[in-house]
């Protein structure tokens, strides 16, 4: 088993091998997101700005926590060690429009999401009370390789993470990463404070149900304006 000094320069190494590339195919998956995201808000009569799409690669740091706690100590390649070196957040203002883009994202020809790498936590919360829905999702670009001085360019597909939630469960979900996730992630459990967000979060839902009234009022109101 590799010691701690051997896993962070085996860690280095991978993102010095493969980070320009994961950065390439984060700029890709942001294109084709926001290309989804516009043709829906179009179909749908909504303002461009009702789904947000952030896109990162995780940073070094964030990796080296993740292997610490997967106990990962092999890997060669990006995807043998976490699914979401490259992750998407789509924000909705509406919590119908999370389901709705999420069904264009399926149905993309660039993109491949299985039925058993759909997570949906909006149907099943979280004991946190978080709701949302999450995808391993595989991205369709060409890799560039060389052999006898000649170049080509391979279709393959990376694995990557698609976070789907409200604007508003967005909002509680930052709010509550430093002090709840990370907690976790070191071992500190609080019952009261999983009791106060888990109530937190469902008043939050209850409003995101409510929103989908003001969703349908728009709709009317710019359907009018044809």
């Amino acid at each position: 088993m590799p010691t701690t000094d051997e896993l962070y320069i085996k860690a280095i190494n991978l993102y010095e091998k493969h980070g320009t590339e994961l950065e390439q195919v984060r700029q890709l998956l942001d294109i084709r997101l926001n290309q989804l995201a516009l043709a829906y808000t179009n179909e749908n009569r909504l303002p461009p700005e009702a789904i947000i799409i952030r896109t990162r690669v995780k940073t070094f740091s964030s990796f080296l926590e993740k292997l610490e706690q997967l106990n990962k100590t092999d890997f060669t390649y990006p995807e043998d060690v976490v699914h979401d070196l490259i992750g998407a957040r789509v924000i909705c203002w509406f919590l119908d429009d999370c389901k709705g883009i999420s069904n264009c994202i399926r149905n993309s020809n660039f993109i491949s999401v299985a039925d058993d790498a759909v997570f949906n936590y909006i149907t099943n919360p979280k004991p946190s009370g978080y709701r949302g829905i999450h995808m391993h999702a595989r991205i369709a670009y060409e890799k560039l390789s060389t052999a006898n001085c000649q170049v080509k360019l391979n279709p393959v597909k990376i694995l990557c993470e698609i976070q789907l939630r409200t604007k508003i469960m967005d909002a509680w979900a930052d709010l509550t990463h430093e002090f709840h996730y990370k907690s976790k992630a070191l071992g500190v459990s609080n019952e009261h404070l999983e009791a106060v967000l888990a109530a937190q979060a469902k008043r939050f839902f209850t409003e995101d149900e409510s929103f989908v009234a003001i969703r349908d009022l728009y709709q009317k109101m710019t359907s009018r304006q044809k």
